[in-house]
């Protein structure tokens, strides 16, 4: 064998007979059911299909319970917690307005305006009015 090149065997990406037969049976067996089964195959995909599940009405609640729960990790992100590392010496009563920006400033990963709005027709208006 030359160093660094190939000089027999199989090309790259070719698969070995073993592979090759088992995915040739593979193929037969699921075009034989299908041919079988007719409509009765489901052409989704697993999440696809239990969301059908827990979507279809005719069903009694404890089935369709449990295939939203088993749904429910693929269609929503799971709430991780978060921990903000803080400490704030004195009391906060007693910090300037500077202080109170920069513990802020300090607290949050990005730079937020903590400038005070000036009030809008659903603000309350000192005596309790709106």
């Amino acid at each position: 064998m030359a160093i660094g090149k190939k000089t027999g065997g199989r090309k790259k990406g070719t698969p070995n007979k073993a592979t090759a037969r088992m995915k040739l049976a593979a193929r037969k067996m699921f075009d034989e059911f299908t041919a079988s089964a007719g409509d009765k195959v489901f052409q989704g995909d697993a999440l696809t299909f239990i969301q059908c599940v827990y979507k279809n009405l005719d069903l009694d609640l404890d089935t369709r319970l449990q295939a939203a729960n088993a749904a429910l990790r693929f269609e929503r992100p799971a709430l991780q917690a978060n921990a903000v590392a803080m400490s704030v010496t004195g009391r906060i009563e007693d910090m300037t307005d500077e202080q109170l920006k920069a513990v802020i400033a300090n607290a949050l990963p990005a730079p937020i305006d903590v400038t005070p709005t000036a009030p809008t027709s659903l603000d309350p208006e000192p005596d309790g009015s709106i």
